[in-house]
């Protein structure tokens, strides 16, 4: 990718199948949405500063690691590839799975999450939460 503003905050990327990997991205990013990029195979270590990551139709991407630490929304759609998470941060409170039929491997879910929603993952079979929720947590898997 091109060398982008430090100041920028919000990032979509949406059909391009060249680009392969997104690594060294702005520090002061805090919205990433990619989409539709079919070469992406990598992505590399995200800024620090990234809240909200939503991934959608990445057929290329077979797992996500390390996630930075201030990510609050977490959301993956139709990704066929993907057969593992990295580690979920502390600070997450929003996870959606959405069509990857592929994975089988989450980590702990954070005690933060209030929200959780899976649906067609027929390889994730558990999921392990590691402390109790806070407030009215809603986990909805089908």
């Amino acid at each position: 990718m091109p060398p982008l503003p430090g100041s920028l905050t919000y990032l979509l990327v949406e059909d391009c199948p060249g680009i392969s990997s997104v690594a060294g991205l702005s520090g002061s990013l805090t919205h990433l949405m990619l989409s539709n990029l079919s070469g992406l195979t990598n992505i590399g270590e995200l800024p620090n500063s990234l809240t909200h990551l939503m991934l959608y139709n990445l057929s290329a991407l077979t797992s996500v690691s390390p996630l930075p630490g201030k990510l609050t929304h977490f959301q993956v759609e139709h990704c066929p590839a993907i057969t593992s998470v990295g580690g979920l941060p502390c600070s997450l409170t929003y996870l959606l799975f959405f069509n990857l039929p592929e994975l089988t491997k989450v980590p702990e879910l954070p005690g933060s999450l209030t929200r959780v929603y899976g649906h067609n993952c027929p390889g994730l079979t558990s999921l392990m939460v590691g402390k109790p929720m806070i407030g009215e947590p809603m986990i909805e898997i089908r």
